[in-house]
């Protein structure tokens, strides 16, 4: 599933930067709702959470997303 949100997004910064680009990705995202991207706080100022923080795949997004262009 891809929002439109995000293949509008991921087609403004194909056609601007010439590359798929996450970083510019969130930022159009970012800036279409007028959000802000989250903050990681913590317990204690300067203290070390340990958590575990799943990291996106890319290529199987990236995938999807080629996948979409594809269908249209």
């Amino acid at each position: 599933f891809v929002s439109i949100d995000l293949k509008n997004a991921y087609e403004t910064t194909i056609l601007s930067i010439g590359k798929v680009a996450f970083p510019y990705i969130d930022k159009i995202l970012m800036n279409d709702k007028g959000n802000k991207s989250p903050k990681k706080t913590s317990v204690k100022s300067g203290s070390f959470n340990n958590f575990d923080q799943a990291v996106p795949d890319f290529k199987k997004i990236t995938d999807a997303i080629i996948r979409k262009q594809l269908e249209d």
